[in-house]
């Protein structure tokens, strides 16, 4: 209805909600202060029909329209100019839902990054006092190479903790760049070797996993998947988190490999962690929802890792799938565990036989 036509939305404050108009047609459509009338001297060749529409609390709608009906017919040009200035507040809902969304998702982004950084300066002063690195340069150095030289193994453990923060980093960054609809053709999916695109990840969590006492284990695989490197990681990086946050002390996460007979490839981690119920399955996926035994235990957060893996997944063409165990009688509702099971599907279309055994364990 409005293809070759020039149309304006703009609203009370004079923001333009929508524009479809050429260089310099503004101003012309900004003269206009009635309804309907026709112009000739546009700056466009033949005769057009040109109108406005304002509201107080909305704003103004211009049209100018070359069609010829449109300048025969005032009521019909009109009765246009109504239909799209009744579109108004639609547009400026989804304005509005727009600036929130970006709004929420640039508030999170901030507040983990901050979060992030400070745990990086705090790892850097846990090496050396604040105080004792404001002095000069040289000092700087030496006061760093003898605490380092006399807590190796601190240093050790904190540069650890800092690789570990800045995967976290990187992570925020995929999410806000590969989760833009517009930056999917950015995506480059290459060949990997599973293994060892898994056994990178589950290197990040040695340490935290060391101070609950959990043991992990991984099965090799050789096979190959076609994903892209930076969201699969990100992805199976909060799968990590949660599995180490929420599984039981001294227990053990087992990560295996497995065909099935459709010739997809299924990752599977299987986990003694707190208990989901069965109508929760699907649920945890959900953005902003946490379990029912993790809020009684106070140890839910904002229900987005596993919202973001599951998403950073289907970039990649992956399903990924959580299956409750049976809880363990401990007498507990409240604090029960059980032997969970979550599992990421590799479709059988990005999956090549690399070497070695045929059975992908």
């Amino acid at each position: 209805m409005f293809d070759r036509s020039h149309v304006l939305l703009v609203d009370t404050a004079g923001n333009k909600l929508l524009s479809q108009i050429d260089p310099g047609c503004d101003r012309c459509l900004e003269s206009c202060h009635v309804e309907s009338e026709l112009t000739l001297s546009c700056g466009k060749p033949g005769a057009r029909r040109r109108g406005r529409l304002e509201s107080e609390k909305m704003g103004v709608s211009f049209l100018c329209s070359p069609e010829a009906d449109d300048i025969r017919s005032s009521k019909r040009f009109r009765a246009k100019l109504s239909l799209l200035h009744a579109t108004l507040p639609m547009a400026i809902d989804v304005r509005d839902s727009a600036r929130a969304t970006g709004r929420k998702e640039a508030n999170r982004i901030v507040h983990n990054l901050r979060t992030l950084s400070g745990r990086v300066s705090l790892e850097i002063y846990s090496l050396a006092n604040q105080e004792s690195l404001t002095t000069d340069a040289q000092s700087q150095l030496s006061v760093l190479k003898g605490n380092i030289a006399e807590n190796q193994e601190e240093t050790a453990s904190a540069l650890l903790r800092l690789l570990k923060n800045s995967q976290a980093m990187s992570n925020e960054f995929a999410v806000l760049e590969r989760l833009d609809p517009q930056r999917t053709n950015d995506i480059k999916p290459w060949w990997h070797q599973i293994h060892k695109v898994v056994k990178n990840s589950t290197s990040l969590f040695f340490q935290d996993l060391q101070q609950k006492s959990i043991r992990i284990t991984q099965s090799s695989c050789n096979y190959e998947v076609l994903i892209d490197y930076e969201t699969f990681s990100a992805g199976f990086y909060y799968i990590l988190e949660n599995a180490c946050k929420y599984s039981a002390h001294s227990s053990s996460i087992s990560v295996s490999f497995e065909i099935a007979s459709s010739g997809a490839l299924v990752l599977s981690l299987y986990m003694n962690s707190l208990e989901v119920k069965h109508n929760e399955a699907e649920k945890i996926f959900d953005e902003g929802y946490s379990g029912e035994v993790a809020r009684a235990r106070t140890l839910n957060g904002k229900g987005l890792g596993m919202f973001l893996a599951r998403e950073l997944f289907q970039i990649n063409g992956l399903s990924v799938r959580f299956y409750p165990g049976v809880a363990t009688g401990n007498g507990f509702k409240e604090m029960a565990y059980a032997q969970n099971t979550l599992e990421i599907v590799f479709p059988k279309a990005i999956v090549r036989f690399a070497g070695g055994s045929r059975n992908g364990r």
